[in-house]
C-alpha cells in the first residue's frame, strides 16, 4: 500500500510538474498560469486521449 501524501507536498510538487508539461509539450502558456484545480474545461480535455491530444494540439506552440 502507498503511504498517503500530504497536501503541502503536493503543493510544492505542482510547479516543477506544470513545467516539466509546458516543456514536454512545447505549450504557449506560462507554468504559473496553469490553473492546477479549477479549471472548467478539464472534464472536457480529459475526456479522452483524443480529446487531451486535441487540447494540446490547440495549445502548442510550432
Amino acid at each position: 500500500m502507498s503511504t498517503p501524501i500530504s497536501p503541502e507536498t503536493v503543493d510544492a510538487l505542482l510547479p516543477e510538474v506544470a513545467q516539466l508539461i509546458v516543456e514536454a509539450l512545447n505549450l504557449d502558456v506560462a507554468p504559473a498560469d496553469i490553473d492546477p484545480s479549477d479549471d472548467e474545461n478539464n472534464e472536457r480535455i480529459f475526456a479522452s486521449l483524443r480529446a487531451l491530444t486535441a487540447h494540446i494540439a490547440s495549445q502548442r506552440t510550432q
